[in-house]
């Protein structure tokens, strides 16, 4: 048998416990978001970094298993533009952790046309 005396003790003991354990425990910090200009990328070729190399993109060969990535960036858009203009592809993207600012009514963060969904 439990003597009474002893469940605030417990009580007490528990909550020390559990406040230690979550203040050990810290946020992910994300890496800095690099300064970019505008993207535009036309057709699958345009995804080539090799010939294209202010496309954006950060990794990835356009496939269904290793998408083009383009991340980590702080886009400013020219007035009247998009921030990110992708148009005419059936590859494989995945965009993230991007910032796009500027642009001006009618422009868009980020803007996909003709764009082939499988």
């Amino acid at each position: 048998m439990c003597d009474k005396n002893l469940h605030p003790l417990i009580g007490i003991t528990l909550l020390i416990l559990v406040s230690l354990a979550a203040s050990t425990i810290h946020a992910a910090k994300a890496a800095p978001l690099l300064p970019h200009s505008q993207i535009s990328i036309v057709g699958n070729a345009g995804f080539n970094n090799t010939i294209y190399m202010d496309n954006g993109v950060t990794s990835g060969n356009g496939s269904a298993t290793n998408p083009y990535i383009i991340e980590g960036w702080n886009i400013v858009a020219p007035v009247n533009k998009d921030g990110i203009d992708i148009e005419q592809t059936n590859a494989s993207l995945v965009i993230k952790n991007v910032n796009i600012q500027g642009g001006n009514v009618g422009s868009n963060g980020i803007f996909l046309s003709l764009m082939q969904l499988t």
